[in-house]
């Protein structure tokens, strides 16, 4: 290709070419365009004021060719960008050398770099360091956790975040379906009757304990929350953000973290589009914890109105999808809430994921099921309670009702994270349908309650009043900020 470093717009004067080309400046895109449509492409980038300049060409010389100042010489489409105040319009001539010129074989060549590598040895300590031993003995059975559901409420992963988002417009042309608080954000695509529904996602905790299974979980949990919203995921996107590559224990939890996004993405079927790392983030010598985010994108093919909300209704059932297992590892109640900072992440069943999705994604599509929303952080105990605030109403659940795996206390129903499950809020009459639909798919499920009242109830662990539950979840980000709930 031949690339005209005179055809690139630019903000500052005095730039020059190696800086136009090195610079990493945000919100930028290169489309390869076919000649014949270069005119469609440009009025539409005009119809949504965005600047477009023709910058290059695509050759048959096998070369890489930059110039500055040629194209408007030998008649390029489009035209040179005006200079930043400052600058002076650009010299042009027909036989300018180029500036650089290179076999295109070449830039695939660079040197490759194999960094060493190596479990460290303090890993097999974190994860001996498993919270469930002792928080089995300050909360047995018939323990009361209304207080320990209002810390979680309370800690900034979990507290309402509508004074941060509620600042900002995201409405988007007045496209948006789901906004910010919902599992997924649900866009409509005008003209077309379909919609895209989007989610990010990181597990830094999970990933300090065991990469590779953090890997997975990050995906699984984006991708569920896509599924919730009557969607196929289609693709993802990630950003991994790793402490200093030179340092081997860093570079085994980047490569593990990988390992566990493609493992993950090859059985959901999702593929990897694009992506960026961020390492040598650290402070003082002290690496940031491996933390992969990632972005899913799905399609609804037919949207006829808003998904399934995630929130009650009196009269509704309740039910839940997955099995819960004693996996408080990494968990919000273990690490935020109690300190407990060790142990081992849930387990990353890809298998179970990929039944649950496809599940969760036909009822929703469906309209099944009235509500959906997944367990994630904080577990059943607060994806309950979020349910119940998005619709002002209370539940009474039984947690001897909740399908598990394995032997569990009622905090550990509660709390646990295990991965791939869901709440459904479900009319009466749709019950067994669902019931029958998730024996059909492989996937465990069971009624656990109602939803009706003004308490938060789940027997034999808590009973707390909605609006006490609620406030401290609303008030927690805002008061830590010192400022009010009601502030702009």
């Amino acid at each position: 290709m031949d690339v005209d470093c005179a055809r690139v717009a630019r903000r500052e004067p005095s730039m020059n070419p190696i800086e136009l080309l090195t610079s990493e400046s945000q919100e930028r895109m290169l489309a390869i365009i076919e000649p014949e449509r270069l005119d469609e492409v440009l009025e539409l980038a005009g119809r949504w004021e965005v600047r477009a300049t023709v910058v290059g060409r695509v050759t048959d010389s096998g070369r890489f060719r930059v110039y500055d100042g040629l194209f408007d010489a030998i008649g390029v489409p489009g035209q040179n960008p005006l200079p930043p105040p400052g600058d002076a319009p650009p010299a042009v001539s027909s036989d300018r050398e180029p500036i650089a010129d290179v076999p295109a074989g070449s830039l695939g060549d660079g040197p490759v770099i194999r960094r060493p590598f190596e479990r460290p040895g303090y890993q097999d300590a974190l994860q001996e360091r498993d919270p469930r031993a002792p928080l089995a003995e300050r909360f047995p059975a018939g323990a009361d956790l209304a207080g320990e559901l209002r810390a979680l409420l309370s800690t900034p992963t979990i507290a309402d975040k509508s004074w941060v988002y509620s600042q900002y417009d995201h409405q988007l042309f007045l496209n948006t379906v789901v906004g910010p608080g919902g599992d997924a954000a649900v866009l409509r695509l005008k003209g077309t009757g379909k919609a895209l529904a989007l989610s990010t996602d990181g597990k830094a905790r999970f990933c300090r304990l065991d990469p590779r299974t953090g890997g997975r979980l990050v995906v699984i949990e984006a991708a569920r929350n896509v599924a919730g919203s009557g969607a196929r995921p289609l693709a993802l996107v990630n950003c991994l953000n790793f402490g200093n590559p030179e340092h081997p224990d860093v570079m085994w939890q980047f490569a593990e973290v990988v390992e566990g996004i493609s493992e993950t993405c090859e059985a959901l079927g999702i593929p990897v589009i694009g992506g960026n790392v961020s390492f040598y983030n650290e402070s003082r010598g002290e690496n940031i914890d491996p933390t992969p985010v990632v972005a899913v994108v799905g399609l609804i093919d037919n949207l006829d109105g808003p998904p399934p909300a995630a929130a009650l209704t009196d009269g509704q059932k309740l039910m839940v999808l997955g099995a819960t297992a004693p996996e408080l590892g990494g968990s919000e109640w273990a690490a935020v809430v109690h300190g407990l900072d060790g142990g081992m992440p849930p387990i990353a069943d890809l298998d179970a994921a990929v039944r649950l999705h496809g599940l969760v994604s036909a009822l929703s599509a469906e309209r099944a099921v009235a509500g959906v929303h997944d367990c994630s952080e904080g577990g059943l105990a607060v994806a309950l309670a979020e349910m119940a605030f998005a619709g002002a109403c209370g539940f009474t659940v039984d947690v001897a009702c909740v399908p598990c795996a394995g032997s569990t206390t009622p905090a550990e129903v509660c709390f646990s994270e295990s991965a791939s499950r869901v709440v459904l809020a479900v009319e009466p009459v749709a019950v067994e349908e669902v019931l029958a639909r998730a024996e059909g798919a492989g996937v465990p499920a069971a009624v656990v309650g109602d939803a009706g009242g003004g308490r938060l109830i789940a027997t034999g662990a808590f009973d707390i009043a909605l609006e006490d539950a609620e406030s401290a979840w609303r008030e927690a980000i805002p008061a830590a900020l010192g400022v009010t709930a009601t502030s702009p």
